[in-house]
């Protein structure tokens, strides 16, 4: 259970402090499992421990030129995960960051897949809460398109030597056949 820092909960349990697995509340006369644990600080109710780690809000993933993509998110209200786990669509971990922060960017996103070669590709990013022990469900972004055609195309035929018209094809034992 989500332990939230820096305040976080502990309660004395065979002569040791521990993080509590389930907190009660007594409510209309009856015990019922507490959701948040929350205490005053300076004057303002901050959440010291919650019954689950709380995924991140709307990730949005941006191309940021030449080659980076940006991923944003909100923080969830009550915040309970100690860390974002940012990931792309091939499972790949692009980075672990505070719970307090709120982007990070992927410099070499994985755009093409292995032995394909499409004209566009769509990317997501996922993003999951930790709390180092439990991670929450993943929270997919938006669908970002990268289009892979070149903006413009000059062929160009290089002859073997100024005498020649014609391109000259490679020999088979220079192709490896």
């Amino acid at each position: 259970m989500p332990n939230v820092a820096p305040r976080g909960l502990h309660a004395r349990h065979a002569s040791t402090w521990r993080t509590p697995a389930v907190v009660y509340a007594r409510h209309a006369g009856t015990w019922k499992p507490a959701v948040y644990v929350w205490a005053r600080e300076n004057g303002v109710w901050r959440v010291i421990w919650g019954a689950e780690v709380s995924p991140p809000v709307t990730p949005v993933a941006t191309w940021v030129a030449p080659h980076s993509v940006r991923i944003d998110w909100a923080l969830p209200t009550p915040n309970t995960a100690t860390q974002w786990i940012i990931r792309r669509s091939d499972n790949t971990e692009v980075g672990r960051v505070a719970s307090t922060v709120t982007t990070i960017t992927d410099p070499t996103p994985r755009v093409l897949p292995s032995g394909e070669f499409p004209t566009s590709v769509g990317l997501t990013y996922t993003l999951a809460g930790t709390d180092g022990t439990t991670e929450t469900a993943r929270v997919t972004s938006n669908v970002l398109t990268v289009s892979l055609d070149p903006a413009t195309v000059t062929p160009t035929a290089s002859y073997p030597s100024a005498a020649s018209n014609s391109v000259a094809r490679p020999a088979s034992s220079a192709m490896g056949l």
